[in-house]
């Protein structure tokens, strides 16, 4: 399980001192590990693809704290997109071939601002 940055740093020069240069898919099954953490501490449970967009489910609408919505909407404008209905989620419009990486970015960010609320 790798439950931070740093953890996935580790699993990096681990496998990369045992067999050298990782393959891409190698470090995408990493950051997706990361991901899987990062979203479960922020109250995701599902985090999908839908074309060129990313979609990120919040598991209890009734816990949603939308003053940290409103937080990363105004930290990402452009990409972030909420939708309140049913199971709430925020879309992430637009990565081209930046999925993994912004997807990263924007929980990083609202795990920031929730762990600053503590």
């Amino acid at each position: 399980m790798i439950s931070s940055q740093e953890d996935a740093f580790d699993v990096y020069e681990e496998i990369e001192d045992r067999y050298g240069t990782l393959p891409k898919s190698v470090e995408n099954l990493i950051e997706i590990s990361y991901i899987r953490t990062l979203a479960s501490e922020c109250g995701i449970s599902e985090v999908k693809q839908r074309e060129r967009n990313a979609v990120l489910v919040f598991d209890n609408a009734k816990k949603l704290d939308l003053q940290l919505v409103a937080g990363i909407i105004g930290q990402f404008k452009d990409m972030v997109m909420f939708s309140p209905t049913g199971n709430p989620y925020l879309t992430l419009r637009g990565l081209d071939g930046e999925l993994i990486k912004n997807i990263k970015i924007v929980l990083q960010a609202y795990k920031g601002l929730k762990d600053g609320k503590k």
